[in-house]
Protein backbone atom coordinates (compact mmCIF):
# COMPACT_ATOMS: atom_id res chain seq x y z
CA UNK A 1 0.00 0.00 0.00
CA UNK A 2 0.82 3.97 -0.32
CA UNK A 3 1.13 4.10 3.41
CA UNK A 4 3.66 1.02 3.95
CA UNK A 5 5.68 2.53 1.02
CA UNK A 6 5.88 5.79 2.71
CA UNK A 7 6.79 3.90 6.45
CA UNK A 8 9.52 2.55 4.29
CA UNK A 9 10.69 5.35 2.67
CA UNK A 10 10.57 7.24 6.00
CA UNK A 11 12.54 4.33 7.52
CA UNK A 12 15.45 3.97 4.57
CA UNK A 13 15.82 8.04 4.57
CA UNK A 14 16.65 7.76 8.33
CA UNK A 15 19.05 4.66 7.98
CA UNK A 16 21.33 6.89 5.43
CA UNK A 17 21.41 10.39 7.75
CA UNK A 18 23.49 11.39 10.76
CA UNK A 19 19.90 12.21 12.55
CA UNK A 20 22.20 14.70 14.69
CA UNK A 21 22.85 16.99 11.76
CA UNK A 22 20.19 16.34 8.86
CA UNK A 23 16.29 17.16 9.11
CA UNK A 24 13.92 15.88 6.47
CA UNK A 25 10.97 18.18 5.51
CA UNK A 26 7.90 16.85 3.59
CA UNK A 27 6.09 19.86 2.13
CA UNK A 28 2.11 18.84 1.46
CA UNK A 29 0.26 18.98 -1.39
CA UNK A 30 -1.90 21.93 -1.52
CA UNK A 31 -5.61 21.54 -2.79
CA UNK A 32 -5.51 21.26 -6.74
CA UNK A 33 -8.66 22.66 -7.27
CA UNK A 34 -10.68 25.78 -5.60
CA UNK A 35 -13.50 24.33 -3.31
CA UNK A 36 -16.66 24.39 -5.12
CA UNK A 37 -18.65 21.74 -6.76
CA UNK A 38 -17.46 20.60 -10.17
CA UNK A 39 -19.81 18.03 -12.52
CA UNK A 40 -18.82 15.95 -15.23
CA UNK A 41 -20.55 14.35 -17.63
CA UNK A 42 -18.99 11.28 -19.41
CA UNK A 43 -22.51 10.36 -21.31
CA UNK A 44 -23.61 7.69 -18.40
CA UNK A 45 -24.16 9.62 -15.55
CA UNK A 46 -22.95 12.62 -14.20
CA UNK A 47 -19.84 12.66 -11.22
CA UNK A 48 -18.94 15.79 -8.90
CA UNK A 49 -15.80 15.36 -8.62
CA UNK A 50 -14.83 18.75 -6.78
CA UNK A 51 -15.73 17.34 -3.55
CA UNK A 52 -14.36 14.15 -3.69
CA UNK A 53 -11.19 15.10 -5.08
CA UNK A 54 -10.68 17.86 -1.89
CA UNK A 55 -11.80 15.21 0.46
CA UNK A 56 -9.04 12.68 -1.11
CA UNK A 57 -6.14 15.44 -0.87
CA UNK A 58 -7.00 15.64 2.71
CA UNK A 59 -7.19 12.32 3.60
CA UNK A 60 -4.03 12.08 1.64
CA UNK A 61 -2.75 14.89 4.19
CA UNK A 62 -3.78 12.91 7.47
CA UNK A 63 -1.80 9.75 5.89
CA UNK A 64 1.09 11.92 5.34
CA UNK A 65 1.15 13.67 9.15
CA UNK A 66 0.54 9.98 10.46
CA UNK A 67 3.69 9.02 8.83
CA UNK A 68 5.75 11.63 10.20
CA UNK A 69 4.17 11.08 13.13
CA UNK A 70 4.93 7.34 13.90
CA UNK A 71 8.55 8.06 12.33
CA UNK A 72 9.45 10.37 14.98
CA UNK A 73 8.54 8.29 17.78
CA UNK A 74 9.58 5.12 16.49
CA UNK A 75 13.10 6.30 16.46
CA UNK A 76 12.53 8.98 18.86
CA UNK A 77 13.55 11.90 17.59
CA UNK A 78 11.65 14.94 16.09
CA UNK A 79 14.03 14.48 12.60
CA UNK A 80 11.24 14.46 10.29
CA UNK A 81 8.84 17.43 9.94
CA UNK A 82 5.33 17.87 8.02
CA UNK A 83 4.30 21.11 6.30
CA UNK A 84 1.04 21.91 5.62
CA UNK A 85 0.49 24.05 2.78
CA UNK A 86 -3.51 23.67 2.13
CA UNK A 87 -4.66 26.97 3.96
CA UNK A 88 -1.60 28.50 2.05
CA UNK A 89 -2.73 28.34 -0.89
CA UNK A 90 -6.61 28.63 -0.61
CA UNK A 91 -8.06 30.73 -3.04
CA UNK A 92 -5.13 30.55 -5.02
CA UNK A 93 -6.00 26.55 -6.73
CA UNK A 94 -6.85 25.65 -10.58
CA UNK A 95 -10.07 26.23 -12.33
CA UNK A 96 -11.60 23.14 -13.46
CA UNK A 97 -14.17 24.94 -15.40
CA UNK A 98 -13.36 24.03 -19.06
CA UNK A 99 -10.87 26.79 -20.52
CA UNK A 100 -11.07 27.95 -16.36
CA UNK A 101 -8.17 30.22 -15.21
CA UNK A 102 -7.75 31.29 -11.57
CA UNK A 103 -6.84 35.19 -11.86
CA UNK A 104 -5.52 34.85 -8.45
CA UNK A 105 -4.04 31.63 -8.87
CA UNK A 106 -0.34 30.14 -7.81
CA UNK A 107 -0.62 27.15 -9.39
CA UNK A 108 -0.50 26.39 -13.76
CA UNK A 109 -4.19 25.66 -14.66
CA UNK A 110 -3.88 23.52 -17.58
CA UNK A 111 -4.85 26.23 -19.95
CA UNK A 112 -2.32 28.78 -19.93
CA UNK A 113 0.45 25.96 -18.81
CA UNK A 114 3.56 26.42 -20.63
CA UNK A 115 4.79 23.41 -21.13
CA UNK A 116 1.97 21.67 -20.31
CA UNK A 117 3.63 19.53 -17.87
CA UNK A 118 3.77 22.15 -15.37
CA UNK A 119 -0.36 22.16 -15.19
CA UNK A 120 -1.38 21.56 -11.42
CA UNK A 121 2.42 22.86 -10.27
CA UNK A 122 3.38 26.00 -8.41
CA UNK A 123 3.45 28.78 -11.09
CA UNK A 124 5.76 31.58 -10.07
CA UNK A 125 4.11 33.32 -7.36
CA UNK A 126 3.19 30.13 -6.01
CA UNK A 127 7.09 29.21 -5.75
CA UNK A 128 7.75 32.46 -4.03
CA UNK A 129 4.92 32.19 -1.51
CA UNK A 130 6.03 28.10 -0.62
CA UNK A 131 9.64 29.36 -0.05
CA UNK A 132 8.36 32.47 2.39
CA UNK A 133 6.00 30.24 3.97
CA UNK A 134 8.57 27.40 4.41
CA UNK A 135 10.98 29.82 6.00
CA UNK A 136 8.92 30.81 8.52
CA UNK A 137 7.29 26.84 8.94
CA UNK A 138 10.34 24.96 9.16
CA UNK A 139 11.52 24.21 12.50
CA UNK A 140 15.83 23.65 12.29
Amino acid sequence: TVRDDLDALLEAMYDRINPFIVKIIMVGFPHSILDRPYSRNNFLCEMEIGTNFRRVEREQKEMFQEAIANANNRFGTEIFQFVDTMDLFSSHETDLDLFGVNPDGWIWDLPGSDPIYEAYHPNPIGHEELAKYLAIQVII
